[in-house]
């Protein structure tokens, strides 16, 4: 399949598809590492590892912003190499992947495209694994909030001995309830 290029590739726009494509590359082992922490804190979860939990938190925010990152410089990639193509500004502030189509050539959109769909399912993929991790959490703050309230349960009738002040009621403890 041959594209129809509707301007011919500068050696300059092509510089910006081989750095859209190592990009690309990139993101999909950012998001490959991302999966990998997100499986390996789901089970820490599930053994209730709070210290490997806090672990795999932090690589994950790393990994989150090093993601945000580079998704920046792909959109300003993009958005260069629109500019190099002679797109206006407004169109190239909606610019996509298939928007660059008509300007490139079909071996390299076909490897854009490519990663593209590795790029999709690999995110699908982390995107799932945050879903059980949601509802991991909500059981274990659940299960946390239940313990809480059997041990607390019978203080309000239980009586508290003081050598001063004789026999009194238990205080109930307080908790704050940051989770929303």
């Amino acid at each position: 399949m041959t594209t129809m290029l509707s301007k011919p590739m500068t050696p300059r726009v092509q510089a910006r598809v081989r750095d859209l494509q190592r990009v690309m590359n990139s993101l999909i082992e950012q998001y490959r590492r991302l999966l990998e922490v997100l499986q390996a804190k789901l089970q820490a979860m599930r053994q209730s590892h709070t210290e490997a939990m806090q672990q795999w938190v932090e690589q994950e925010n790393n990994l989150t912003r090093q993601i945000q990152q580079t998704e920046g410089l792909w959109r300003q990639l993009l958005g260069a190499t629109g500019r190099d193509l002679g797109i206006s500004e407004v169109q190239v502030s909606r610019l996509s992947l298939s928007g660059l189509a008509p300007y490139i050539d079909s071996q390299r959109l076909a490897t854009l495209r490519g990663l593209g769909v590795q790029l999709s399912q690999v995110a699908r993929e982390v995107s799932k694994v945050n879903t059980v991790i949601k509802m991991v959490g909500q059981e274990i703050l659940h299960h946390y909030r239940w313990i809480f309230q059997q041990l607390t349960s019978n203080l309000d009738d239980s009586g508290v001995y003081s050598p001063i002040r004789g026999t009194r009621t238990a205080l109930r403890p307080q908790m704050v309830d940051a989770t929303g």
